[in-house]
C-alpha cells in the first residue's frame, strides 16, 4: 500500500513534467515560427506601461533587454534547446508514470543533469526561484529512484 502512495506521488510530479514539458514544446515551437524582431517588439508593447510607471522595474527591465539580445542564432538555440527538453521530459515522465521499466534510469539522469545545472545557476544568480525548482526536482529524482528499486526488487532476474 505504502508502495502505490509513493507512486502516486511520483505521478503528480511527473504529471507536472509533462505539463511544463508540453509548454517547453509549445515555447519552442513559437520561438521557430515567429522572427526575433516580433518577439522583441512584443516584449516592448508588454513592459512599456510598467516601466513608465516604474521605469527601474528589475523584471520589466530583464524582459525587455532579453528581448533587445535575441537573434536569429539565439533564438534558434533556444527553440532547439525548448524542443529537444520538453520532448524528452514528456517521453520519460509519461513512461515513468506507467512504470516502464526502461524510462527510470534516463529519467534519473536526466533529473541530475538539471539539478546539477541549476547548482550552477543558482552559484550565478542566488535565484530562490531556481533553487525551489532545484529542491523539487531532488524530490523527484528520490522518488523515480526509491520506485526504480522497487521495481528490480520485485522483477525476478532473467
Amino acid at each position: 500500500m505504502l508502495k502505490n502512495i509513493w507512486h502516486k506521488v511520483l505521478a503528480v510530479f511527473m504529471a507536472f513534467k509533462v505539463a511544463d514539458g508540453f509548454l517547453e514544446t509549445i515555447g519552442g515551437i513559437l520561438l521557430l515560427a515567429i522572427p526575433a524582431a516580433k518577439i522583441d517588439q512584443f516584449l516592448i508593447a508588454i513592459t512599456q506601461h510598467e516601466l513608465s510607471t516604474e521605469p527601474h522595474d528589475l523584471i520589466a527591465n530583464a524582459v525587455r533587454n532579453w528581448g533587445q539580445s535575441l537573434t536569429g542564432s539565439a533564438t534558434l538555440a533556444g527553440a532547439i534547446y525548448l524542443l529537444a527538453h520538453g520532448t524528452v521530459k514528456v517521453t520519460l515522465a509519461q513512461a515513468v508514470i506507467r512504470r516502464r521499466n526502461w524510462s527510470y534510469l534516463p529519467m534519473m539522469i536526466f533529473l541530475g543533469i538539471f539539478i546539477a545545472y541549476d547548482v550552477y545557476l543558482i552559484a550565478n544568480s542566488h535565484s530562490s526561484a531556481v533553487l525551489l525548482l532545484m529542491v523539487l526536482d531532488g524530490f523527484a529524482l528520490t522518488l523515480t529512484v526509491k520506485e526504480y528499486r522497487d521495481f528490480r526488487k520485485a522483477t525476478p532476474a532473467h
